[in-house]
């Protein structure tokens, strides 16, 4: 996959380093790392890159361009078997706490603004999720868009180059974090970043999805 991704940059003339800041990493080590096979993408990063690369997840993975044909079935089947999938899922209310980026505080999750309805496969061992949603498009360089609505598990573990919701001052927004010491290097879209000591950055949970979900 690697030398499938380093193809791709070349193709359209990106640098290992602004590949690197597209993506929101600090420096082009992040993609000699994926190229050589060093450094396995999560999901969320794997779609990241294959949107900015503009090829399918699946031609990143194996190679295929396209899936084998198959013959068409009934849309009546179709229209079964996804019903029968849907009835066998089992779903997590999540308390929709405020917006992002916004200056507001938070909303404990008996004054829940709305609630999400999410797969709860999605969200894995997550105990205490809540959602934000976005505004704007100022988070799309991380993957986030305008209208998505992002689930946050308060309780994970700091993880290098993860995406977190932060509060900054009065603001609350997303950035990917690493450790500096006693200080947090706070990667924006873009690549733009900030050193700050740990105490001035309020963590408010890991990004763990992002998407559009359907409203109780």
């Amino acid at each position: 996959m690697g030398q499938r991704i380093r193809t791709a940059r070349e193709e359209i003339g990106l640098s290992a380093e602004e590949f690197a800041h597209r993506l929101g990493r600090a420096s082009r080590k992040w993609t000699w790392e994926i190229e050589t096979g060093k450094k396995v993408l999560d999901v969320t990063d794997l779609a990241q890159v294959a949107r900015l690369l503009g090829r399918p997840i699946t031609w990143l993975l194996t190679g295929a361009l396209e899936e084998p044909a198959q013959q068409p079935r009934p849309i009546r089947t179709v229209v079964r078997e996804l019903l029968a999938r849907y009835e066998t899922l089992e779903f997590a209310e999540v308390p929709v706490l405020g917006a992002m980026p916004s200056e507001k505080e938070l909303a404990e999750e008996q004054g829940a603004e709305d609630w999400l309805q999410v797969p709860r496969h999605l969200i894995g061992e997550a105990r205490r999720p809540f959602a934000l949603k976005i505004e704007g498009e100022s988070l799309a360089g991380l993957g986030i868009h305008e209208g998505d609505s992002v689930v946050v598990d308060p309780d994970a573990p700091l993880a290098e180059a993860k995406v977190y919701a932060v509060r900054i001052g009065s603001e609350v927004t997303a950035k990917r974090l690493y450790r500096e010491g006693s200080r947090l290097r706070l990667v924006g879209p873009g690549g733009a970043y900030e050193v700050l000591a740990a105490h001035r950055v309020q963590t408010l949970g890991r990004v763990i999805l992002a998407g559009h979900w359907e409203q109780l």
